[in-house]
């Protein structure tokens, strides 16, 4: 195994059959050479941006360290640059009335947890994620909402390689529930749809 993916997030892992495969692809994550896009499901309803759908969180990160691992935390003083691009911005309503953004998040610059940091301290957790301030109840969506949608990497030989993985059946159970209220999302459209 190439990558590694946290136990409550879903998506493609990248495996090697051969060590030179395995230290190849592991240099191309290294160099930050391997496209990462997520998806994820917010608290509230992200400000869509008028710039075609995409917008950036700019906010220095440092790590807090904890039992059982760390947390990122903004801080102006001493942190580390990090930045997470958010595209096309799709807001969804549930039966009871909560209001969630359903977002594609390219991987940026890397730094652990930077996704759920950036979201909570714009005040829109990832959906279930208590660490960084999540409070919705939502019964139909038995864990934190990141999804690790498309992984691609630099060709080895002349091609590029890319894999997607689709919503989860959880993850697809999820935006059934909600009700989308803007079309310009096709992961939500398709996702609403079956």
């Amino acid at each position: 195994v190439v990558n590694r993916l946290d136990s409550w997030a879903s998506g493609p892992l990248c495996c090697a059959r051969t060590y030179r495969g395995w230290a190849w692809l592991s240099l191309q994550f290294s160099a930050l050479l391997v496209v990462k896009e997520y998806v994820c499901l917010c608290e509230g309803w992200l400000p869509s941006s008028a710039e075609g759908g995409k917008s950036t969180i700019e906010l220095p990160l440092s790590l807090e360290p904890r039992l059982g691992g760390g947390k990122s935390v903004v801080d102006f003083s001493a942190g580390r640059r990090a930045a997470t691009e958010i595209h096309r911005v799709a807001h969804l309503e549930d039966p009871s009335g909560q209001r969630f953004s359903l977002v594609e998040v390219p991987f940026c610059t890397g730094g652990l947890h930077q996704i759920r940091a950036h979201f909570s301290a714009k005040g829109h957790p990832i959906v279930l994620d208590g660490s960084y301030g999540a409070e919705s109840v939502v019964p139909w969506c038995p864990r934190i909402f990141l999804h690790v949608h498309r992984l691609a990497f630099p060709p080895a030989t002349t091609t590029r390689t890319t894999t997607t993985a689709t919503l989860t059946t959880t993850t697809t159970a999820t935006a059934t529930t909600t009700t989308t209220t803007a079309t310009a999302f096709p992961l939500a459209a398709a996702a609403a749809t079956g």
